[in-house]
């Protein structure tokens, strides 16, 4: 978790796609899908190391199925956005949305029975 990623400037961000006509627009979505897809890699191996830690102090996890976020091709996605003139790109939003707030909604499962867990060793 010791990986730092650069700070990205919203600002800069929204001025250069108006000025490049919304090509960059791709390359944010390429990096969005790239930035989530390694979060959820470093969190999965973290939380796999911590159902073992607890279930070692005798508070195993829940095994649940995990929601991994895929590891999209960007540059398959350019192309089949190209070739359906724009319309594919409406899947490559939808899917850079829905990917968080699907990681996210795991997180408020797995903490909460983390937190559960933490409380029943400290008693």
């Amino acid at each position: 978790m010791n990986i730092n990623f650069p700070e990205r400037s919203p600002v800069l961000w929204t001025v250069l796609s108006v000025i490049t006509g919304g090509l960059l627009a791709l390359y944010v979505l390429h990096f969005l899908n790239k930035d989530f897809y390694h979060h959820d890699q470093r969190e999965f191996y973290i939380w796999e190391d911590l159902g073992k830690a607890m279930e070692k102090l005798g508070q195993p996890l829940s095994t649940r199925t995990f929601f991994r976020i895929p590891d999209r091709n960007t540059v398959i996605y350019i192309v089949l956005t190209l070739v359906t003139a724009g319309l594919f790109g409406f899947y490559w939003v939808y899917v850079t949305t829905v990917d968080p707030n699907e990681h996210f909604k795991q997180h408020r499962l797995l903490e909460g029975e983390l937190l559960d867990k933490i409380e029943k060793l400290e008693t």
